[in-house]
């Protein structure tokens, strides 16, 4: 009878061996979190000043930043492209700054999502009617942060950052009625370039079909 061939233990303990597990360990495990560097999961998850999330392409990130001068202490969280980091194309709390560092962008675990900051909560951006533990706010390769119910047959969409755009229209963004839902989407200019509260043009296209 043929013998077999058996690895002696010293084999498995080779320092060289150890190393390269190692490696092989702590890149799957960076890969799994930066995986999920684009989304928020439901129960502990939340986003300050010093994180951000950014979409799986790369193209779009969501955290706090601030616009004006270099002396300006008012802090928004928003959304930008990449190649346009100086004006974010959408806005949280365009019309109401934080003045300081103390904002924070939370899922809690009744379900809520909210921006709160050291003066109390600010923008309320979803309230769950019921008790649900299975919610994930995602920022997606569109530049659009929506919040969904993975309970759901068809992760039902919740919430979602293109229904409350700000003064910038992006590809599969909507303008205009929805004459089924009443749903209304529509864009107003910044006050100046140096402030992003609602200024004096608005724009809401052409009525949108029957969806």
């Amino acid at each position: 009878m043929a013998s077999r061939s058996i690895l002696p233990c010293s084999w498995m303990l080779r320092p060289s061996m150890a190393r390269r597990i190692y490696r092989f360990l702590l890149v799957c495990f960076c890969a799994s979190h930066a995986l999920a560097a684009d989304t928020l999961y439901q129960g502990g998850d939340s986003l300050n000043s010093s994180n951000t999330l950014v979409s799986r392409n790369g193209l779009f990130t969501l955290g706090f930043v601030r616009i004006g001068s270099a002396e300006s202490s008012a802090c928004y969280l928003g959304i930008w492209d990449e190649n346009e980091t100086s004006h974010p194309f959408w806005l949280a709390n365009r019309d109401k700054p934080i003045a300081d560092n103390s904002g924070v962008l939370a899922l809690d675990g009744s379900g809520n999502m909210k921006l709160t900051y050291s003066g109390g909560d600010l923008v309320d951006f979803y309230s769950s009617p019921s008790s649900t533990t299975n919610l994930t706010a995602v920022l997606e390769d569109t530049g659009n942060f929506v919040l969904t119910d993975a309970n759901s047959r068809s992760d039902r969409i919740l919430w979602q950052s293109f229904d409350d755009p700000t003064d910038t229209f992006l590809p599969a963004m909507k303008l205009g009625m929805n004459l089924t839902s009443g749903q209304t989407w529509s864009l107003t200019s910044w006050t100046s370039d140096l402030v992003p509260a609602p200024g004096a043009y608005h724009w809401s296209g052409m009525r949108d079909t029957h969806n």
